[in-house]
């Protein structure tokens, strides 16, 4: 039986062990876009209270995390608003967004090197490499106008390649560097609603040469990923459920469902 005391107060004046030195006595709030590297993982944190991204490193067979990032720099982006992918990794080191621009580190105790500026008004996100050619979506801001297109970016020059849909994501490019596939979605669609995945050549000159779209009234295609092999997969809701599928290249449709949702 119990001989506790009840006692009667008013709404926010009762006493708790769970106070404001537990809750922010913590330092990682979020963990967020892992991603495997050649023998590591690499992962951003969230921390508090600043809300500085950090990007660390976790290595196969070894204890402890390595953080990468300086103090002064938090790994981030706005595109879109609410932000995209903002790190790639690259022979085991990374390439990194902020609000300043684009950034490659060789080790985790060197210097950011600088690959592109970037500002409130020229935004990058959702980066992907090949061969010394990294692609990304680039916002740009131009007094109440917004632009959204997919970039080509070479020993620091970017090179717009795919324009005229209101917003991209997903570019991706195939392991043999010979196609590009992104995400696509006009105004006033949400990119979980009605978007398009298209899937283009690489041009010797590094132009892109659409070949076909995925797309349908009221479907959401999204997220396509290459596999090492060269296949593509993509997410789609065109059964009313969002599940895995291969995308058959050759006829230009969507092929076998891979997992059900």
């Amino acid at each position: 039986m119990s001989h506790s005391k009840t006692i009667l107060a008013e709404y926010g004046s009762w006493w708790s062990s769970i106070d404001t030195h537990i809750l922010s006595s913590g330092n990682c709030k979020v963990i967020s876009e892992l991603q495997c590297g050649e023998n590591s993982v690499f992962w951003l944190e969230s921390q508090f209270p600043t809300g500085r991204r950090a990007l660390f490193q976790a290595k196969k067979d070894e204890d402890g995390i390595i953080e990468w990032t300086p103090k002064d720099i938090s790994v981030r982006n706005t595109v879109h608003e609410y932000g995209g992918g903002s790190f790639i990794v690259v022979d085991d080191a990374p390439y990194y967004i902020t609000m300043d621009g684009i950034f490659r580190q060789i080790t985790a105790d060197s210097e950011p090197e600088l690959v592109v500026a970037g500002d409130y008004s020229h935004r990058f996100a959702d980066l992907c490499y090949h061969k010394g050619v990294l692609y990304a979506v680039h916002e740009v801001h131009s007094g109440n106008e917004v632009e959204n297109m997919i970039v080509q970016i070479v020993e620091g020059a970017v090179r717009p390649i795919v324009t005229g849909a209101d917003f991209y994501a997903f570019p991706r490019i195939s392991p043999d560097g010979q196609w590009l596939t992104w995400m696509e979605w006009d105004m006033p669609n949400m990119p979980w609603d009605e978007t398009t995945v298209v899937i283009s050549s690489i041009k010797e000159n590094g132009d892109t040469d659409e070949l076909y779209r995925i797309s349908r009234k009221g479907v959401n295609y999204h997220s396509p990923e290459w596999s090492s092999a060269g296949n593509l997969y993509l997410i789609s809701d065109h059964t009313n459920w969002w599940n895995v599928y291969e995308v058959n290249l050759a006829e230009h449709k969507l092929g076998q469902k891979l997992i059900s949702s």
